[in-house]
């Protein structure tokens, strides 16, 4: 079943979080993973188990792999669009605005977001 990365990197840190450091830095040499200048016994254990399921996301087949879902943004209150829109960005038209009101509807971050948001509909 495809899962979004967040989705992934949650479920698998939480399996790998019951094993022993030891475990943990067995499997890291065997995905490919040397460690730097510090080997990853003298990692914190946390380090190792981010690492791992880095790992092992990128090298997951893509049909298993389910895209994010878009990032929302409350709308501008000049011109209604997300607080990551051209017109906000350094010498843009204006500076991104927004009045908190829980009833307004959410916009996408981005304007490209909003395309990818109605193409997958």
């Amino acid at each position: 079943m495809p899962e979004t990365r967040t989705q992934h990197w949650t479920r698998r840190s939480r399996e790998l979080n019951k094993q022993a450091k030891a475990q943990l830095c067995t499997l890291y040499r065997s995905l490919g993973g040397l460690g730097g200048i510090h080997p990853p016994e003298k990692w914190r254990k946390d380090e190792v188990v981010t690492s791992i399921t880095d790992m092992e996301w990128s090298r997951l087949p893509e049909e298993l792999k389910a895209p994010d879902p878009v990032h929302l943004t409350p709308p501008c209150d000049v011109c209604g669009k997300g607080e990551g829109a051209p017109a906000h960005e350094y010498g843009g038209e204006h500076n991104y605005t927004t009045t908190h009101d829980p009833d307004k509807q959410w916009v996408p971050y981005r304007e490209d977001d909003q395309v990818e948001a109605a193409g997958s509909l």
